[in-house]
């Protein structure tokens, strides 16, 4: 018999984590790691610069020891993938308030 645990409340009360359920199927088609999707601000910083910032300070940090982190970046997305993230964020973030710029619509309106 399966069990599944409930959410915390934490997790069923925060105005972002909601939407981010509602627009579940979305999220999935648009690739993006559930790292970058569950952080609000880190889904921000990801929109505007294209990569993922954390990772990359974290990258830049590891290479002084010889190590190197893996940062994604929207290049390694398709097209369908980049469609689902401009409708993603346009659910999520409204087009009124946040405007997504061309090079996140590669030859798709």
């Amino acid at each position: 018999m399966g069990f599944r645990r409930p959410l915390p409340l934490a997790k069923r009360t925060d105005p972002w984590a909601v939407a981010l359920r509602a627009h579940k199927a979305l999220a999935e088609r648009s690739g993006l790691p559930a790292h970058i999707l569950e952080d609000k601000e880190r889904f921000f910083v990801f929109m505007m610069h294209g990569y993922d910032e954390t990772a990359w300070l974290e990258d830049q940090k590891a290479r002084t020891r010889g190590k190197v982190i893996d940062v994604f970046n929207s290049t390694s997305l398709s097209d369908d993938q980049l469609h689902a993230l401009a409708n993603l964020a346009r659910e999520l973030l409204g087009t009124d308030e946040h405007r997504i710029t061309s090079h996140w619509q590669r030859g798709r309106k």
